[in-house]
């Protein structure tokens, strides 16, 4: 009896902590037949790919825990880029400033985002959806379709560069970014209100309106800081291909709710940890870069990816909590 309470709990463990035993078996599974999956270069080059993706999903899992849903990510990144791209263009010296000048428009985009659905009672994946299209629309007036160059280096660096200034270092600049950023969430998500508020809403909005929580005020915040992670992640995007258009940031909405769900947030709203989102963040830059070593299409890739979605949440979700499946 007790050795069964044993693997009870061993299992119990192991269903626990499935996205890190992953992040640690993946990649040896890859290495069996592709021995250069494991080494030093690449690990550099998923810590470097994940940080931008990781940045992104920090930002939407306010949204999500909020019981809402953001589609304009991959639109509002593009959007951060050209803005920065363009301010660089026009004021060479601008140098961070244009950074955070694009950061401050995703901002206002999200914190659009979160008015007009909260206001006009318009569903959150409606809302957003229109404002990717305006964001893309504004992109491709701005750009004429064409790349907006960035040539400073020293700007660029920021994204491209690693801890210490050596290219053969480890750590990429973008990880230590990723890392501030997390911290800036943990503290929103821990240490005050919000997170609790967040939480609430996303479990049951009547419930919260009725603890005297300003749900409205809740939801534009979390679509107004998801707005400036997503604006960050496309700077960051922007500097490493440097160039700003309208198509860099393609993907990077699904893989950025993708990494929320294979980390083991609940799609629902109410359920969620700030690690989980980190943990898919990077799982899924592993799955990644390990279908690039097999030569995988890229189309076929997008499809593989959409299936081990599918199958996550078939496996995780809790169908004991929804009485109805919308």
């Amino acid at each position: 009896m007790k050795s069964l309470d044993n693997v009870a709990k061993i299992r119990n463990l192991f269903k626990g902590n499935l996205q890190i035993v992953a992040i640690f078996v993946l990649p040896l599974i890859i290495g069996v037949f592709k021995p250069n999956y494991l080494t030093l270069i690449n690990l550099n080059n998923i810590l470097d790919l994940s940080s931008i993706l990781i940045i992104s999903a920090l930002g939407f899992i306010f949204v999500v825990e909020c019981g809402a849903i953001d589609l304009s990510i991959e639109a509002n990144m593009a959007l951060a880029g050209v803005v920065m791209a363009k301010i660089l263009q026009a004021y060479p010296g601008a140098g961070v400033l244009a950074i955070v000048a694009a950061i401050l428009v995703s901002a206002f985009c999200g914190f659009l985002n979160g008015l007009i659905h909260t206001k006009f009672k318009i569903p959150s994946f409606l809302t957003t959806l229109g404002m990717a299209y305006i964001s893309s629309g504004i992109c491709t007036v701005v750009t004429e379709g064409q790349y907006v160059d960035i040539v400073d280096l020293g700007i660029r660096e920021i994204a491209i560069g690693r801890l210490g200034g050596s290219m053969d270092a480890i750590i990429p600049n973008t990880l230590l970014i990723a890392c501030a950023v997390a911290v800036v969430i943990w503290f929103l998500s821990e240490k005050r209100k919000h997170g609790r508020y967040v939480l609430a809403v996303g479990g049951d909005e009547l419930i919260a309106k009725d603890l005297g929580i300003h749900v409205d005020r809740v939801k534009i915040i979390s679509f107004a800081v998801a707005g400036a992670t997503f604006g960050l992640a496309g700077t960051l995007l922007a500097l490493k291909l440097a160039a700003g258009d309208s198509f860099s940031a393609v993907g990077y909405t699904f893989e950025t709710i993708s990494a929320c769900v294979i980390g083991g947030i609940a799609i629902s709203g109410g359920i969620g940890k700030m690690h989980k989102a980190i943990l898919g963040a990077v799982i899924i830059t592993i799955i990644r870069v390990g279908m690039v070593f097999f030569v995988v299409p890229s189309n076929v890739q997008a499809g593989i990816l959409g299936i081990i979605v599918i199958l996550t949440v078939a496996a995780t979700i809790d169908r004991s909590k929804l009485s109805i499946i919308k």
